[in-house]
């Protein structure tokens, strides 16, 4: 196993450039402490701590639009260092259409399970809003969601190489805010405020693209 802050992980992360790769950030998530994932048709729940974890989990199938489809909640209590796995009813786990997925929370820990591969997945074009902010010795980036966003990841280093960021590859729902701190050797003003949001810098799985987009790749 490959954990972030072992030597393996530093393999992962750390290119010739010396900055930490986007897939470091999916490490850490998946071997935090609390994890819920699905496995076939069932949700795992992973607590790797050495108390008592107890809670109603809930599993929900939407649409990518953000509309509940069915919804059912299953009280869940893993022992210290065990799993707890429920398999929820097929008619809550099987997709009533093209472009839902299925979302399981408890207590602030959340897992998604999209029903099909990226490429043929069908996600809208990501439409978001964001505001970026001095705080502290750095910049702090607020993305707020309007469609489903898949994988949204920042690049401050394309503009810096000294510049970094806290968190990296995060899926929003519609309505979800995500906060991203950007920080590193750099002074604030050193970065062009207006391209840290739009891309190279900022980019997601399903991003809107323009006819200028795929001009310039041709």
């Amino acid at each position: 196993m490959i954990c972030p802050g072992t030597a393996g992980a530093n393999r992962v992360r750390i290119p010739g450039a010396g900055r930490r790769k986007p897939l470091w950030y999916a490490l850490r998530r998946a071997y935090a402490d609390r994890l819920l994932t699905f496995q076939d048709s069932a949700v795992a729940v992973i607590n790797d701590t050495g108390r008592e974890w107890a809670g109603e989990l809930e599993v929900v199938r939407m649409t990518f639009g953000g509309k509940v489809r069915a919804r059912e909640c299953h009280r869940v209590a893993p022992p210290p260092r065990g799993v707890a796995r429920w398999e929820p009813p097929a008619a809550l786990t099987t997709p009533g259409g093209p472009g839902e997925l299925l979302v399981a929370t408890l207590d602030g820990v959340r897992a998604l399970r999209f029903f099909a591969e990226d490429p043929v997945a069908g996600y809208p074009p990501a439409a978001f809003d964001t505001a970026v902010e001095e705080a502290g010795d750095g910049l702090r980036i607020t993305v707020t969601a309007r469609t489903l966003v898949r994988e949204l990841t920042i690049f401050p280093d394309r503009l810096d190489p000294r510049a970094t960021v806290d968190d990296q590859l995060v899926t929003l729902l519609p309505g979800e805010t995500a906060v991203f701190r950007v920080s590193g050797r750099c002074r604030p003003g050193d970065l062009d405020l207006e391209a840290l949001v739009r891309p190279p810098v900022l980019r997601c799985l399903n991003e809107a693209r323009t006819s200028a987009d795929f001009a310039g790749s041709a």
